[in-house]
């Protein structure tokens, strides 16, 4: 009887546990998936890194790192100092992140007169320690396709970027273009967009692709080609 009794308990415990097991599956099955949040989010994320020039031939001795969410516009501004981001904490409340938080990298350096350098997709749930490189003209000359048409997509997002704040009424938008407007400079820009373009119309042949294709490509890039036209209208002018 002890035996039969105790058998009957080992049943009993089996036939819960699989109870439990069932209900936990269909309770998955109606939850959403959702990332882990990290054990800094409960106060914000930090942002941290290096900056330097391309090749590691130098880092960056000063410049500023400034911080989006969801808007074009910063919501936060670090600064670069000797090759590294000053760390920063950025708040970020769970449930109400941004898609995204994208940087921007600015060389203090004007004898170099670099663009804005943009690093978009960061995830907005987990800190980040970035190293990032920027190219001077002459490390651009050098610079594969892949790397040239990045370069160029970055003065696209620029105009967009300036144009966003142009719209904006806010102190925010003002601030920023007072601040910002040599980095964002049409000649500044085109002379950059030149050297890419320049670039790519001996690359792309090379990579099999036709004169016709070639001009597709870079034909709205090229001086009076629409998209300088769209510079010419958005940037703001050297005196």
């Amino acid at each position: 009887m002890r035996c039969s009794s105790g058998l009957g308990w080992v049943a009993v415990a089996v036939c819960l546990c699989g109870l439990v097991i069932g209900l936990c599956i269909v309770g998955c099955r109606d939850t959403p998936w959702q990332a882990p949040a990290s054990a800094a989010q409960q106060q914000g994320i930090t942002i941290t890194g290096t900056v330097e020039y391309a090749g590691g031939t130098s880092p960056v001795k000063a410049g500023d790192v400034e911080i989006s969410g969801a808007g074009l516009l910063p919501d936060f501004t670090t600064s670069i100092e000797k090759g590294r981001i000053k760390k920063k904490l950025i708040p970020v409340k769970k449930g109400k992140e941004p898609l995204m938080i994208m940087l921007s990298f600015t060389d203090a350096d004007e004898t170099k007169k670099m663009p804005v350098r943009q690093l978009r997709h960061l995830s907005p749930r987990h800190n980040h320690d970035v190293h990032v490189i920027l190219y001077t003209d002459k490390q651009l000359e050098q610079a594969n396709a892949g790397e040239l048409i990045a370069e160029l997509q970055d003065i696209e997002l620029s105009v967009i970027w300036w144009q966003q704040a142009r719209n904006d009424k806010t102190g925010t938008a003002k601030e920023f273009m007072s601040r910002r407007r040599k980095d964002y400079d049409y000649a500044r820009l085109a002379h950059r967009r030149d050297l890419i373009v320049k670039q790519l119309e001996s690359r792309l042949p090379r990579m099999g692709f036709a004169k016709e294709a070639v001009q597709t490509l870079l034909g709205r890039f090229r001086p009076k080609g629409s998209f300088d036209e769209l510079m010419k209208a958005v940037l703001p002018m050297s005196n």
